[in-house]
C-alpha cells in the first residue's frame, strides 16, 4: 500500500465525481443512504446500548456507501446488499470492521463525556436526540462551549475514520494501523481536503438557497407548510447521500490500489539474478499489466466485495469485471451492464480487452481475439473455442472442459491456462499449463500435463519433427495476471499455495504422455525452445 500526494485542485475534482457519480444512480444511492441512517436511528431505540450500536455502525455504512458508489461510477447498480459488505468478507475482515467499529463508538462517545463536563450533558443529550433544542438552551455559554470543544475534538476523529473503512476492507489493514495511516493521508492531502471542504460547503449553500426558493415560491402560491418541510428535508437526505457518494474518490486517489503483486523477498543476501518475468512474441508489454489498471483493480475489489459470480447470477447483475475498448456480444456492442453466458461468441478490437467471469471460472481476452463458448448450463463454460487471438483462464475444478484451438484441444481439470492462436503462422497454437492438469489432444498425440509453474507447448499446424505437439517456453503472459483472475474465484495458484516458483523456461515439471501418445517415457524438458 502506497499513499499518493495529490495536488489541491483534486478536492475540487472530488466533489464533481461524487455529484457525477450520484446522478448516474440518484434513485439507487438515495434510497440507501436512507436505508443506512433508518437502520441506526433502528439500533439507537434498543434500551441502554442502542446510541454505541448506532455509532459502531457508521464505519460500516460508510464503506457500504463507498461500494455502491463506485458501482454507480461505473455504470451499475448498486443493489440493497451493498450495505451488507463489511459483514460479507470473510470472519477476519469482519472483526477488523466490528473493531473498528467499536473504536468509533469509543472515541466518540468519549467527546461526548468531554463536553458534558463543561455543560452538565446537556450538548451531548441534544446531539444525541435525547432532548430538544431550544432557544434558552442555544444561548447557554455553557452549552456553546461544549459544541465547540466537540466539534474541535471531532475533526481529528473523522480524519482518523475517514480512510479507515476502505484500508481495512480493501487492502487487509489492521484497524489501528487503518486509523494511523487515515490521518497521514488526510493531513499530506491537506490541500486537495481543504479545497474539498470548501467546495463541498459551496454545494450545500447552494442547496440551501434553491431549497429557500422553492419555499418562498410555494408559499406565494399558498402550498407552504408541510410540503416546504417535505421539500427541506429531502433536499437534506440527497445533498448528504451526494456528499458520502464522493468519499470513495477521495480513498481512491490517496492510496495505492489494491491487488498490487508484492515482490517475493530473495532467501539470500545476494541472490542470482533474477530471470525475466515473461518472454513477448508478437505483443507488447501493455498488454500484459491490464491488472494494475487503476479501474480495473478497483472493479475487482467491487466484484470480490460483491460476493463475486454466485451474488451477480443471483442478483442478475452484470459478470463482467471490466470492458475497454470496442468488444462484441454475438455480434453486438458489449457493455458493462450486460451480462455475458457460457454460449456467447467474443469479439476484440484492436486496443480492446475484456475480464469476466462465468461460474468457477474467470477469464481475460486480449485485444484482437474471437472465441465462442458452448455450455448445456448457464453456470459453467463446458466449451471455449479460440479462434483467433489470446484468452488467459483459470478453471475450477469440474468435468467436461475444454479450450479448442484450430490445431489441438485441452481437457482442463481444475486449472489456469494460457492459449494463443498465431494467425500468421497458419494458426500456430500454443498451450500454457500455467498449474494444475491438462490433457493435450492433436491429431492423433494425446498427452497429460501436470504442472506447477507453466508447462508449455506449440500446437503445429503441420508435424514437426514427427510430432504435433512440441515443447515451447513460457510467452506472452505473466503470473500476476494468473494471480489476479484466480482471486477473481476464490482461487490461488500453485505457486501461491506452495510459496515456491520454478524458472519459468516452459518446463513446467514433467508431463507424462498417456498410453496413446506411443511412448511410456516423461515429457522432459526439450533441448531447445521456440
Amino acid at each position: 500500500m502506497k499513499l499518493h500526494i495529490v495536488p489541491a485542485r483534486t478536492g475540487m475534482a472530488w466533489v464533481k465525481l461524487g455529484v457525477r457519480a450520484f446522478w448516474r444512480q440518484p434513485m439507487a444511492l438515495a434510497a440507501l443512504f436512507f436505508m443506512t441512517m433508518a437502520a441506526m436511528s433502528l439500533a439507537t431505540m434498543i434500551p441502554l446500548v442502542g446510541p454505541a450500536i448506532a455509532l459502531a455502525l457508521l464505519p460500516s455504512a460508510t464503506l457500504a456507501m463507498m461500494v455502491a458508489a463506485a458501482q454507480a461510477s461505473q455504470g451499475r447498480f448498486p443493489m440493497p446488499t451493498v450495505l451488507l459488505v463489511a459483514f460479507r468478507t470473510g470472519r477476519e475482515r469482519l472483526r477488523d470492521m466490528l473493531t473498528l467499529g467499536v473504536l468509533y463508538a469509543v472515541a466518540f462517545l468519549g467527546i461526548m463525556g468531554l463536553s458534558a463536563l463543561l455543560d452538565g450533558g446537556q450538548f451531548a443529550q441534544v446531539y444525541l436526540g435525547g432532548a430538544p433544542m431550544t432557544r434558552e438552551i442555544a444561548e447557554n455559554p455553557d452549552f456553546q462551549r461544549a459544541m465547540w470543544l466537540s466539534m474541535l475534538l471531532y475533526l481529528p476523529l473523522s480524519l482518523l475514520f475517514w480512510h479507515a473503512p476502505g484500508l481495512v476492507h480493501w487492502h487487509g489493514v489492521p484497524p489501528v494501523k487503518a486509523l494511523f495511516f487515515s490521518i497521514v493521508a488526510c493531513v499530506r492531502n491537506f490541500g486537495a481536503f481543504l479545497v474539498y471542504g470548501l467546495g463541498w460547503l459551496g454545494v450545500f449553500l447552494l442547496g440551501g438557497l434553491v431549497v429557500s426558493i422553492v419555499s418562498a415560491l410555494l408559499a406565494v402560491a399558498g402550498l407552504a407548510g408541510s410540503m416546504a418541510g417535505g421539500i427541506m428535508v429531502g433536499a437534506a437526505m440527497m445533498l448528504a447521500a451526494m456528499f458520502f457518494t464522493s468519499v470513495v474518490f477521495t480513498f481512491r486517489d490517496c492510496f495505492e490500489p489494491p491487488y498490487t503483486p508484492q515482490q517475493e523477498e530473495a532467501p539470500h543476501d545476494n541472490p542470482p539474478p533474477a530471470p525475466p518475468a515473461h518472454h513477448l512474441q508478437g505483443r507488447s508489454d501493455d498488454e500484459l499489466v491490464w491488472f494494475q489498471r487503476r479501474s480495473v483493480v478497483q472493479a475487482a475489489a467491487l466484484w470480490v466485495a460483491g460476493g463475486g459470480w454466485s451474488a451477480a447470477h443471483a442478483q442478475a447483475r452484470s459478470n463482467i469485471v471490466e470492458v475497454r475498448g470496442d468488444v462484441l456480444r454475438n455480434g453486438e456492442p458489449l457493455t458493462a451492464q450486460h451480462t455475458i453466458t457460457a454460449n456467447d461468441r467474443i469479439e476484440t478490437g484492436p486496443g480492446a480487452s475484456l475480464v469476466f467471469s462465468v461460474g468457477d471460472s474467470a477469464f481475460m481476452v486480449r485485444q484482437n481475439s474471437r472465441m465462442a463458448m458452448e455450455s448445456d448450463t448457464p453456470t459453467a463454460v463446458k466449451l471455449l473455442r479460440l479462434l483467433s487471438g489470446a484468452v488467459a483462464t483459470v478453471w475450477g475444478r469440474g468435468p467436461d472442459r475444454q479450450i479448442a484451438l484450430p490445431t489441438a484441444t485441452a481437457g482442463i481439470r481444475g486449472t489456469g491456462v494460457y492459449a494463443e492462436v498465431f494467425a500468421d503462422q497458419d494458426q500456430r497454437g500454443y498451450l500454457c499449463n500455467c498449474y494444475g492438469t491438462v490433457e493435450l489432444t492433436a491429431g492423433g498425440e494425446r498427452l497429460v500435463s501436470q504442472s506447477s509453474y507453466h508447462q508449455s507447448f506449440w500446437a503445429e499446424p503441420a508435424p514437426r519433427n514427427g510430432r504435433l505437439l512440441t515443447p515451447a517456453g513460457a510467452i506472452n503472459h505473466t503470473d500476476e495476471e494468473m494471480e489476479f483472475l484466480a482471486g477473481l474465484v476464490n482461487q490461488r495458484t500453485a505457486w501461491q499455495v506452495s510459496g515456491r516458483k520454478g524458472v519459468k523456461d516452459g518446463s513446467g515439471g514433467a508431463a507424462a504422455p498417456a498410453n496413446s501418445y506411443g511412448s511410456g517415457n516423461s515429457y522432459g524438458p526439450p533441448g531447445s525452445r521456440d
